[in-house]
This record gives structure tokens, C-alpha cells and sequence, in this order.
């Protein structure tokens, strides 16, 4: 009703072109903002020059081209609706029934852009990228986040969350752990149950403690947290890689993980040669999709995305040709 007097009064030029079809209504609602601006004159005088812009303009074009126009005229209103976007800002975070986290957020103009800045940064495509654009803002969106709980200890104590600085928690059996069958789900910080591949994937660069708990589930012994990575390891590790060594990727040290190509679950060691550098995107693709780990003839590691039929953990070039560190074979399947 509000905008049918908007253009009935006022957008005359509008309205022809609404009813023509060359402007959507999504654009003259967002022309329609300008009145309360510019006043009834103003904007009868404005709105072939609107009409125009309308046609050449999507909607979203057109809304940053009327807020412009209306700073001009009305600064001190723009930046009260600002204020009172920031006032309402909220965010919705819910799990469905199968665990599926689901969620969404009503911010001011200058938080979205922060947050959309920060995603689109933490999640640009690389070579062969197959992601969906809403796939990689997930990435994005779980990149800045995961960036955040690791160097959070830097930030203080008001920072902190249950007395120790943010971090996801999983419980974890050892049978579930080593996959054995049978073996139950991992459970986490927030009541969410999840694989054994996920926890192994958690589990790969992480703080764990050791806890021993008897048969009816009483707690016997709480060992001392260690790193699986000890940080000289880690130093190491990030010296020789510098950035995540999945193909075209490139992310900075900062942002990434050190994997264990043979997991310390299935015996593999926390040392140099059986580490290797991933941003958490990459990290999770390598445990999903098993991708194989090839290290050059200098040492230089890398992963390239692909299906490698013999699902091999590492192929080693420094023997003189590709060899299946797992099982030492040259030709064939590990």
C-alpha cells in the first residue's frame, strides 16, 4: 500500500516502467526509500533521473545508489537507521534433528561487511575447485572460526571460555578412535555425536588428554594434555611447507594445521617427515576424501586433488619413483 501511493504521488516515471516491465517492484521499493529524504517535490523532480538508474541498475545496485542520495540530503537519518540496525543485530544457531547445525543473522551494514570480508577472504576458490558458492562461505565461515580458537590465548583472559580459551571438546572412545567395528559415535563439547572420521580429523593436530575410566564409566586417571605436535615440530613443519600444500591453495602458516599422513591413532609419528601443512578446508577434504600425500625429490610436499585408485596415504618420489610409504610398492595397489 505504501509503495502504490509512492508511485501514485510521486514516481509517475516509476510506475510507466513498472507497469512495462522494464523495472521489477524489488526496484521501486528501493526507489521509494529516497521520499522521506528528498520530500514530495524533490522527488517528483528526482524521479525520471530514478527511473533511469532503475533500468540500468539490479536492485541491490539501486539500493546503494538511493542510501547515496540519501546521506546527501539526510546524513544524521542514515546514520540513526545504522544505530538502530546495530541495536537489532542477532544471531540464530540450531542443530536439527540429525545434528545439522543451521543458522542465520541480522547485522548493521558495517558488521556485514566485517563478517563478509572475512569469509570471502578464508574462502576463495583454488584450481579445480567444485564448491558451490554457499559451500565455499561455509568454508569461510568455519575458517575464521577455527582461526580464531587457535590463537585466541593471544587475546587475553577476557577472552577466555570455561577457564581455558575457546576450543572444541570431544570425547572420544579408543576403540572409536582406531575405527574399530562396532565402535560408538564421538561426542562433543555441545552434546553433538559424530564419527569416528571426524574425531580422527579433529584428533590430528590437537591438545588430547589421556583419561582411563573403569567399567561402569567412574573416571580412574586423568593423564597430563600434550600436543600431538610438539612445537619444535611444529616450527619445523611450517619452516619447510611456509603455507598449505594443497594444490594452488597457498594459505598462510597461520591459518593452517599439521597433519599426520599416517594417523598417530594407527602409529604414525608427530615428527617432520610425517607432517605435513593444511588450512583446515584442505584438512578436512584429505580425511574425507583420502587424497594422497606426494612428497617431491627435494622434500617438497604437496597434495593435487584426484582419485587415486590404490588409496595410498603418501607417495614418495625421493626412491626414484612413486612409492607407497604404507607398504613400500612401486607398481600396483598398497
Amino acid at each position: 500500500m505504501h509503495l502504490a501511493r509512492d508511485l501514485a504521488d510521486v514516481m509517475p516515471g516509476m510506475r510507466d516502467a513498472l507497469l512495462a516491465g522494464t523495472v521489477s517492484v524489488d526496484h521501486a521499493q528501493a526507489g521509494a526509500r529516497l521520499r522521506e529524504a528528498a520530500g514530495d517535490d524533490q522527488m517528483r523532480t528526482a524521479d525520471p533521473v530514478l527511473t533511469d538508474a532503475a533500468k540500468r541498475m539490479d536492485p541491490a545496485e539501486l539500493r546503494g545508489w538511493v542510501t547515496a542520495a540519501r546521506h546527501s540530503l539526510v546524513p544524521e537519518r542514515v546514520a540513526a537507521e545504522e544505530a538502530t540496525a546495530f541495536d537489532e543485530r542477532e544471531l540464530h544457531v540450531a542443530s536439527t534433528f540429525r545434528g545439522v547445525g543451521v543458522g542465520n543473522w541480522t547485522l548493521d551494514p558495517v558488521s556485514q561487511e566485517e563478517v563478509t570480508t572475512a569469509i570471502h577472504a578464508a574462502s576463495r576458490p583454488v584450481p579445480g575447485d567444485t564448491r558451490t558458492p554457499r559451500q565455499g562461505r561455509a568454508d569461510g565461515l568455519i575458517g575464521v572460526c577455527e582461526f580464531y580458537n587457535k590463537h585466541a590465548a593471544n587475546l587475553g583472559d577476557s577472552r577466555r571460555h570455561a577457564g581455558d580459551r575457546p576450543q572444541v571438546s570431544v570425547i572420544v572412545g579408543w576403540d572409536t578412535l582406531r575405527q574399530a567395528a562396532g565402535a560408538p559415535t564421538a561426542s562433543t563439547g555441545y552434546d553433538q555425536q559424530i564419527s569416528a572420521a571426524a574425531a580422527r580429523r579433529l584428533a590430528c593436530d590437537a591438545k588430547i588428554t589421556r583419561i582411563i575410566t573403569g567399567p561402569a564409566g567412574e573416571i580412574l586417571d586423568v593423564g597430563r594434555a600434550s600436543r600431538t605436535f610438539t612445537t619444535a615440530a611444529r616450527r619445523a613443519i611450517i619452516a619447510r611447507d611456509r603455507r598449505c600444500v594443497w594444490d594452488g591453495c597457498g594459505t598462510p602458516a597461520a591459518w593452517c594445521e599439521a597433519h599426520h599422513i599416517v594417523h598417530w591413532a594407527d602409529g604414525g609419528p608427530s615428527d617432520l617427515d610425517n607432517g605435513v601443512l593444511l588450512c583446515g578446508r584442505h584438512h578436512d577434504q584429505i580425511h574425507h576424501r583420502r587424497h594422497p600425500v606426494r612428497i617431491h625429490p627435494d622434500g617438497r610436499r604437496s597434495v593435487h586433488p584426484g582419485h587415486d585408485p590404490w588409496q595410498r596415504l603418501v607417495i614418495d618420489e625421493r626412491q626414484g619413483g612413486d612409492v607407497c610409504i604404507s607398504c613400500q610398492s612401486r607398481a600396483g595397489p598398497p
